[in-house]
């Protein structure tokens, strides 16, 4: 599956037309649901020309439109973060970023669960204190992605080995992929569900961030 590249971002419009002429035609409703990644409800214009006027990557599958809050520099900025601080394959970042994706949308300052989760991984109680704590005794800003991103490595290599291990040995494949998005949601989220909170983790990674990576990779 292509990912909308920067040689074609000029087609944005021309593609969004096309996904208006698919709807029409094949009567599947656009949907739309930030909290878990996937466009899940149905979509205004208005919706539409948020997603094409922002440099979001996004892909069709199925009438359905799958994104992340990422610009294709962003998505390959993080990735190779990953890869290079907890030695991943492109697979085992894919799974990673799409867990952000669903938990988050990228967004250092989320609140969920009434106030009681933050950030990216919306870490809460002691969890959330120690992310302070790393952020402030390494001279980073708690509340910024990148001082997130730096207690995520952190709390992987020092304090969650064990989903850690299981991301880090996964094949680098589609296969791969999926499976890493499963085991960063069952081990270090931790959702009191893990099969029912992954579904939209995985197919998205499976969808877009893996082989979204992969196309990067080859341009």
């Amino acid at each position: 599956m292509k990912l909308l590249s920067k040689k074609l971002q000029f087609h944005r419009l021309l593609l969004l037309t096309c996904v208006l002429l698919i709807v029409f035609s094949l009567g599947v409703p656009l949907a739309y649901a930030e909290e878990d990644g996937v466009l899940k409800t149905e979509a205004s214009d208005a919706e539409l020309e948020r997603i094409r006027l922002s440099q979001c990557v996004f892909t069709i599958e199925d009438g359905e439109i799958y994104w992340m809050s990422l610009t294709e520099e962003e998505l390959q900025e993080y990735a190779e973060y990953l890869k290079v601080e907890l030695n991943l394959s492109t697979a085992a970042a894919a799974g990673i970023l799409s867990n952000i994706q669903c938990e988050s949308g990228f967004d250092p300052t989320k609140l969920g669960d009434d106030g009681e989760a933050f950030g990216i991984c919306q870490w809460r109680g002691p969890r959330l204190d120690q992310m302070a704590e790393f952020c402030e005794g390494n001279d980073l800003n708690p509340v910024s992605l990148e001082g997130q991103m730096a207690f995520l490595v952190h709390d992987l290599q020092e304090n969650y080995i064990y989903p850690y291990d299981l991301v880090r040995l996964v094949s680098d494949s589609p296969d791969g992929a999926t499976d890493a998005a499963y085991y960063f949601c069952a081990y270090y989220e931790v959702p009191a569900d893990p099969d029912s909170e992954s579904a939209d983790r995985v197919e998205l990674c499976d969808i877009l961030f893996y082989p979204s990576l992969l196309d990067l990779e080859e341009e």
